[in-house]
């Protein structure tokens, strides 16, 4: 999973930062305050309690100014991917 993550930094980096797609990026990136969370589950469930994991690890560390959910083995389909998206988006609302 290292390389996973070491594929995703370089893509934040190259990609995000390195096209100014994010203007508030690059600072984070120098700051290496950037949470990369890599899940395999592909089960909606275990994504969902992931992120409140993730949420709940940014509470507590005021160093993590934001974090990165991958997923490199799940959600191919893109409208499934959405439809996660849905439900965790839901279940930050009923937090």
């Amino acid at each position: 999973m290292e390389a996973v993550e070491l594929h995703t930094r370089k893509w934040v980096s190259e990609v995000v930062v390195g096209l100014n797609l994010c203007p508030f990026a690059a600072r984070e990136v120098k700051r290496d305050s950037i949470l990369y969370a890599i899940h395999t589950d592909a089960d909606e469930d275990s994504v969902q309690e992931e992120m409140m994991k993730v949420m709940g690890a940014m509470d507590q560390d005021p160093g993590i100014e934001t974090a990165l959910i991958i997923l490199p083995e799940s959600f191919e389909d893109f409208y499934e991917y959405l439809d996660l998206v849905y439900l965790c988006e839901e279940l930050i609302a009923e937090q």
